[in-house]
């Protein structure tokens, strides 16, 4: 595991831009490069002592001197690691702050058709466990009661429907 004094041998973090520089050559690498690509999952990378870490835990470590559990990008954009936009969460809090499924009946995070009513289901999932919170005659107020449960058990990491 990489340390934060490891980190600062090797490389200078920008909080304002999520970018690390670095500060020491390596192979194929210059003083002043920026450090780091973009992988197929959106994060961007890093190698430290040829082990490969993803950029905004190494920029939590470098700033706080610890790695929590998770690292959640509030803004869901996987390559802004400004620090601003980092915040430690566990995985529910994490999963919470996904973006909408793509595809789906409604246009709004949590509700879907119940096809046997023919009524807007609003569902949430808290801690791997999905929560029916009833049945209405509109789609909006299904995203209502959505937001409103979401508030209640993600807080700060809700991401709401926009009603």
């Amino acid at each position: 595991m990489v340390t934060q004094e490891r980190l600062r041998q090797l490389f200078s973090y920008d909080p304002e831009t999520g970018l690390f520089t670095r500060i020491h050559p390596q192979k194929k690498c210059r003083v002043g490069d920026v450090a780091g690509c973009v992988a197929k999952n959106g994060y961007i990378t890093i190698s430290v002592d040829v082990k490969r870490y993803y950029a905004h835990r190494l920029a939590w470590m470098y700033v706080h001197g610890y790695m929590p559990e998770q690292i959640d990008h509030k803004n869901r954009d996987r390559s802004d690691n400004r620090l601003c936009n980092l915040r430690p969460a566990v995985q529910s809090l994490n999963e919470s702050n996904k973006a909408t499924k793509t595809g789906c009946a409604s246009k709004f995070r949590g509700v879907s058709v119940h096809h046997s009513s023919g009524m807007w289901r609003a569902r949430i999932k808290v801690n791997r466990k999905e929560r029916c919170l009833g049945l209405f005659r509109n789609e909006v107020d299904a995203a209502i009661a959505y937001n409103e449960a979401a508030i209640i058990a993600f807080g700060e990491f809700a991401v709401l429907n926009e009603v």
